[in-house]
């Protein structure tokens, strides 16, 4: 190899993370749930499968249905204040529309009852494409800066 020649290598992959203001890899744990006091609560080994509301003509969504299994008994747990529903782009509609929220001609021919009839549920998904770049220089002077573009004097 040269000594002036630069390898540039470019490539894609399915990448998940966060960067926080200190530059860190963070997460939903490490950013929000150890300033959260005593007001969350975290179930292990659990899985939502649907989310309903507390009463039989209620908009008040505080209701999630949960299970240990695919085939185990749910358990009902009401919120005190709010569910929030955070399960990934196929997992939230997933559930939503379990719920009986979604279209309601998708969820009657699927035999779900309607509860909210929101058209939108599960559609423009779209995937965040983000190409990382790699360098690697074989020269005395190389200085790299932020957002891994090398500057070669």
């Amino acid at each position: 190899m040269k000594e002036k020649e630069i390898l540039i290598f470019s490539s894609t992959g399915w990448n998940q993370f966060t960067i926080d203001s200190n530059s860190e890899r963070s997460s939903g744990a490490t950013a929000f749930l150890g300033h959260t006091g005593n007001n969350v609560h975290i179930l292990l080994n659990t899985q939502v499968t649907r989310v309903t509301p507390v009463g039989p003509n209620d908009m008040d969504f505080r209701v999630a249905e949960v299970s240990s299994s695919a085939n185990g008994t749910s358990k009902r747990v009401i919120a005190e204040k709010d569910v929030i529903l955070s399960s990934g782009v196929f997992g939230t509609p997933h559930i939503l529309l379990h719920s009986g929220i979604g279209d309601r001609e998708e969820l009657e021919a699927a035999g779900v009852t309607t509860v909210v009839d929101n058209p939108s549920v599960g559609k423009n998904i779209t995937d965040h494409v983000l190409v990382l770049t790699s360098f690697s220089a074989h020269l005395q002077k190389t200085r790299c800066v932020i957002h891994s573009m090398c500057v070669v004097h």
